[in-house]
């Protein structure tokens, strides 16, 4: 028997076994499980480059951008989910990516270049907190990107 099945089987026993020995059910109208409802969601607008990691470069200054983001300390989540976005210094990325958190939202950008990966800064979004619009990261040989949020 699969534990799905057992448990249902198990659980309507039970039941039928508190009902025939008279016992009073009341139904609470509270969540089951605290904080169920307590959650903050930040929408990731858009990405501003002002500076690349590669603006000293003669030729591809471009970084090959990826935002990773982890909801809770958990999994990660990447966009784009694969590949990267090219960005030069003045590009703008609108991503538009509501992420909804109970505890923390961790998101870093990094440049996934040929012969490496190089982080161009991260921020911690913590639930319960005023959350800034505008967030200057830094990063790997001076760059710097605007992560715009609501």
């Amino acid at each position: 028997m699969k534990n799905k099945t057992l448990f249902s089987y198990l659980t309507t026993i039970c039941f039928s076994l508190a009902v025939a020995l008279g016992v009073v059910f009341t139904i609470n109208s509270q969540p089951a499980f605290a904080g169920v409802g307590d959650s903050d969601t930040v929408i990731l607008k858009e990405v501003v480059c002002i500076t690349t990691s590669n603006h000293e470069d003669i030729i591809g200054q471009e970084d090959d951008v990826v935002l990773n983001y982890f909801v809770d300390e958990g999994l990660k989540k990447s966009i784009p989910s694969k590949g990267s976005h090219e960005m030069t210094s003045g590009d703008v990325w609108v991503l538009n990516q509501p992420v909804t958190f109970k505890k923390s939202l961790r998101v870093e950008l990094l440049d996934k270049d040929t012969l490496g990966t190089d982080s161009l800064g991260n921020h911690t979004y913590m639930a319960g907190e005023s959350q800034p619009q505008e967030v200057l990261l830094h990063g790997h040989n001076d760059s710097e990107y605007i992560l715009v949020t609501e």
